[in-house]
């Protein structure tokens, strides 16, 4: 939910409570209607889920029906944007580098000719002035795949927190505006320097002129069964992150893993025991065939 400001009302002296990012204002007591001259705060939108039943949806692509927990989140995205101002110097002092050219010598046969170069050397003196934008996910804490949602050409509906809630639940920034104003500001300007900071010598003036945030609560489906979790964009109708863990599969182990090794040893007298049998009962055929023929 959003910040909610308390300000008085100029007509009836009231108090006005004023959802952060909103300009349009009426008063709850004398229902005078007011437009700020600017917004409090960072903007605030929300986004409609266009897919309804999404635990259908989860249940066929997950090949799951009983689920430990299923819930639709409206999660924050930040967006901040700004104007970049200034300038950088980098060098990069390069690598001396011993190199052979064939050249003639004054007799007229071919020789090589040895000379240093310096490889890599890089001089860069530039001016800023770039518009800059990025984007923060806050909730670090779950892992939804919000990095693969693609907020451009979203249908933004200004923050309303009755409405939302008759679809799911909000969750709330972990820290403050401010903080995530410096962590975007930070980064833009990171942005443009972080491939210079491994030269020799690194010196910059980068200031944020005129930033702007903006709060887009994004409805995410997120389901938990016992071997795993899914998260669900219930905008683009697709998986964002699914994870479960593998079945292991039994192994055919041999017969010597299965059958105790006194089991086996009995098995072989036996078998041995019957071939001797066998054998005796051969060798004895002939005295019996011998005696019949005497008689």
């Amino acid at each position: 939910m959003g910040n909610v400001i308390g300000l008085s009302c100029p007509s009836c002296g009231g108090t006005l409570h004023i959802v952060e990012g909103v300009k349009n204002v009426d008063c709850p007591f004398c229902g005078s209607g007011f437009i700020l001259s600017s917004k409090i705060g960072a903007e605030r939108y929300y986004v409609e889920p266009e897919l309804r039943d999404y635990k259908k949806r989860i249940s066929i692509v997950s090949g799951k029906t009983k689920f430990s927990d299923l819930d639709l989140f409206f999660v924050p995205i930040i967006k901040v944007r700004a104007e970049i101002f200034g300038w950088f110097y980098a060098f990069k002092k390069g690598k001396r580098k011993r190199v052979y050219e064939e050249t003639y010598s004054p007799t007229g046969g071919m020789v090589k000719k040895a000379r240093t170069i310096i490889a890599g050397r890089e001089r860069i003196k530039k001016s800023v002035n770039v518009l800059r934008e990025t984007i923060i996910y806050p909730i670090e804490n779950m892992p939804m795949g919000l990095s693969r949602i693609e907020l451009n050409g979203l249908r933004l509906l200004p923050y309303d927190d009755e409405k939302i809630h008759r679809f799911g639940s909000v969750l709330d920034l972990p820290s403050s505006i401010e903080y995530y104003m410096k962590m975007g500001l930070d980064k833009l300007i990171n942005d443009i320097t972080d491939k210079y900071k491994e030269f020799d010598e690194f010196y910059y003036h980068l200031e944020p002129v005129s930033p702007h945030m903006s709060i887009i609560y994004y409805p995410v489906a997120f389901a938990r069964f016992p071997d795993g979790f899914l998260s669900y964009d219930t905008v683009n109708d697709r998986v964002l992150i699914k994870k479960f863990s593998e079945r292991k599969k039994r192994k055919k182990l041999p017969l010597t893993k299965i059958l105790p090794p006194a089991v086996l040893t009995l098995s072989a007298v036996s078998i041995f025991s019957r071939l001797a049998a066998f054998i005796l009962f051969l060798a004895m055929i002939p005295l019996f065939l011998g005696g019949e023929s005497g008689d």
